[in-house]
């Protein structure tokens, strides 16, 4: 019998329908409205959420893009899957960001294409250190959100 290493903690490790942002106009929002955070490979957006939202929204909504400068629909959707996958895994640090600041946010990253690696081949751990690198200065983000 093997052990599910993300129910270790006891706490599920999902990323679940109602954590994704849906629909142009609120990655637009997000863009338009938010701070941004640049890293090596990816750009991120970080936002209050839009007011008007039940109860039940969770104080994160994250969504995931990649430029057009990576060509090929194939590579644009497995960087999207491996910026999921990594988000999923480190998702408890955002939602401790937000709760701790009492806030709702709405954060998209994207992903750029750099002339200095081959996004078809880009190891996951790449865009992991990117994210970790963008969380820690996310902090300083999140507390200019709660002055606006």
């Amino acid at each position: 019998m093997s052990v599910d290493p993300s129910r270790s903690s006891g706490v599920r490790k999902t990323l679940r329908r109602r954590d994704i942002l849906r629909g142009y106009r609120e990655y637009s929002r997000v863009m338009t409205e938010g701070k941004s955070l640049a890293g090596e490979f990816l750009r991120c957006f970080i936002s209050r959420s839009a007011a008007g939202q039940s109860p039940s929204t969770p104080a994160v909504r994250v969504g995931f893009t990649v430029s057009r400068a990576v060509r090929r629909p194939v590579v644009r959707n497995r960087l999207k899957r491996v910026m999921r996958e990594v988000y999923r895994l480190h998702k408890r640090e955002f939602e401790r960001l937000a709760a701790d600041r009492s806030l709702s946010l709405s954060i998209v990253f994207v992903f750029r294409a750099s002339g200095d690696i081959d996004p078809r081949r880009i190891p996951i751990k790449l865009i992991e250190n990117d994210m970790q690198r963008i969380m820690d200065r996310a902090q300083g983000a999140a507390d200019g959100l709660q002055d606006s």
